[in-house]
């Protein structure tokens, strides 16, 4: 599922604290301008696909006609088309997912963002880096397997609640909700 801005507020958090308790930054900006600074690389991130998927859906949507009739599958024209367009990008569906290149790539621009706007002096820069990899590595991690919590939870409802629809996504937001919160994240 789709990272939502307050993971990003979370996670940013996460990485701002834990460089500050490892001694790795000596802060020239406030906590806040810092903590803005790391969520706004998230935010930048996750907006490159959201105006991927857009641009996808409207285009799906050229073919209505032949989707109605049957001649095409909504999901695999949808899916045809966005990899076209994270081609396009130079971008690959693993990043969507937070793969290990894709939580280097976020890591680096963080630290560089971080330094290049003066808003840190580096106590350790390949410390820090790594330290924020690590940060972003265990949050996706555990979200990941909190997502898998969740989506058996609803499985195991009395209720057949069908997957995709609203009231499935209602139910996993507010299980999630609760998992995260139970695991402090």
């Amino acid at each position: 599922m789709k990272y939502k801005k307050e993971h990003f507020v979370k996670l940013s958090q996460i990485i701002f604290n834990s460089l500050v308790g490892h001694k790795l930054i000596k802060l020239i900006s406030t906590d806040a301008e810092i903590k803005k600074k790391i969520e706004s690389v998230f935010l930048a991130d996750s907006a490159k696909f959201d105006a991927i998927n857009k641009k996808a859906k409207e285009m799906t949507e050229q073919y209505r006609d032949k989707i109605e009739s049957g001649e095409i599958d909504y999901q695999k024209m949808f899916s045809m088309i966005k990899t076209q367009l994270l081609k396009q990008e130079g971008l690959h569906h693993s990043e969507i997912n937070y793969s290990e290149d894709h939580i280097k790539s976020i890591a680096l621009k963080i630290h560089d963002k971080l330094y290049l706007d003066e808003d840190v002096n580096y106590t350790d820069e390949e410390e820090a880096l790594s330290q924020i990899q690590k940060d972003i590595n265990e949050f996706v991690t555990t979200r990941d397997r909190l997502e898998d919590v969740v989506i058996k939870k609803i499985a195991t409802l009395k209720k057949n609640v069908v997957p995709g629809t609203a009231e499935w996504h209602i139910l996993f937001d507010k299980y999630m909700g609760e998992e995260l919160q139970k695991h402090k994240l």
